[in-house]
């Protein structure tokens, strides 16, 4: 398996946080949905990634998602979550 994530949290004219996650080497898909939990940077800074998304491509609903950022003390550096405002959720795998 190989993934990828990025998220940028922006309002019109400039972006307030990057969350990026640079391989996703394990997770756990459900139809439309896929949950994994990854090392990753936040703002530059590195921090342990749990994500659940869900791609509404296909559905009656909207893309979502939640984003979890923890320091390596454990300490929440940031937290998302909600319908997706702007961009995709892509959601692909194979059994």
């Amino acid at each position: 398996m190989h993934g990828y994530l990025e998220y940028r949290e922006a309002t019109e004219h400039q972006t307030l946080h990057v969350v990026r996650v640079p391989e996703v080497a394990r997770a756990h898909f459900v139809q439309n949905a896929v949950e994994f939990g990854a090392r990753g940077a936040f703002d530059g800074h590195r921090v342990g990634v749990i994500v659940r998304a869900f791609d509404g491509s296909g559905t009656e609903h909207p893309d979502a998602f939640r984003i979890v950022c923890r320091r390596p003390d454990g300490a929440i550096a940031y937290e998302a979550s909600g319908r997706l405002v702007d961009g995709e959720i892509a959601i692909r795998h194979n059994r």
